[in-house]
């Protein structure tokens, strides 16, 4: 991973949700359909999905981490089983999926000097392979654990609300930019990226709910 340094030092960063945001819809759907479709998972995979949609959308502490549910079928898998599945999905589904004025808005930041970092709540199992696109420099999204090279099953933090800036100022201390970093913009379409929002000087709302525009009443509102 390169960062890049304007002539006054400094290391611009621009962050973006990938959700609705990068891409077009819900990504975890599209990966468990994709590894059904090709026996990765079996069919049977829809009913912990199912479930997991339930306590998502009505919490109740039964099931803390959803998408541990959702993605069980990875546990026992190898790393790199996994990452070329991964590419694949990238490949054969992703890149579809990707609206392609945040894919410009992308690549002209990169033009300009700008770090880009995808901050997502979307699985690292295939949330990785973004890292193989030219304008991603990082990408941080919800950790799926790993011991000696397999997948356990379970997940680290929902990297959504205020697990991203979390996230964000975590990775920088990993990469020692301490002075001179500009959080200078971030990407996002709903209220789990409102504490992003408000580490950088300038939030750019995409396609915004009214009481999401209402909160960043100055930001700039993209349709993408």
């Amino acid at each position: 991973m390169n960062t890049q340094k304007t002539n006054q030092g400094q290391v611009k960063i621009a962050l973006f949700d990938f959700d609705d945001t990068i891409s077009r819809g819900d990504s975890i759907v599209a990966f468990l359909h994709y590894c059904i479709r090709r026996r990765i998972a079996p069919r049977r995979q829809w009913i912990h999905a199912l479930r997991a949609l339930w306590h998502y959308l009505f919490p109740s502490g039964a099931m803390p981490q959803p998408k541990e549910a959702a993605l069980s079928f990875i546990r026992g898998k190898t790393t790199e089983e996994m990452s070329a599945v991964a590419r694949d999905f990238l490949h054969d589904v992703l890149e579809d999926r990707m609206k392609p004025d945040a894919l410009a808005e992308m690549k002209a930041l990169k033009k300009q000097g700008y770090t880009i970092l995808i901050v997502s709540a979307s699985a690292s199992v295939y949330m990785e392979a973004l890292r193989s696109l030219p304008m991603v420099d990082e990408v941080l999204s919800t950790l799926c654990c790993v011991e000696k090279g397999m997948y356990t099953g379970k997940m680290g933090p929902n990297c959504r609300q205020e697990e991203k800036p979390r996230r964000i100022r975590s990775w920088l201390e990993e990469q020692g930019i301490t002075q001179g970093v500009v959080l200078d913009t971030a990407y996002g379409d709903s209220h789990h990226d409102i504490p992003m929002f408000r580490m950088v000087a300038h939030p750019v709302l995409v396609s915004p709910k009214k009481k999401l525009k209402a909160l960043f009443p100055g930001a700039r509102v993209v349709t993408w």
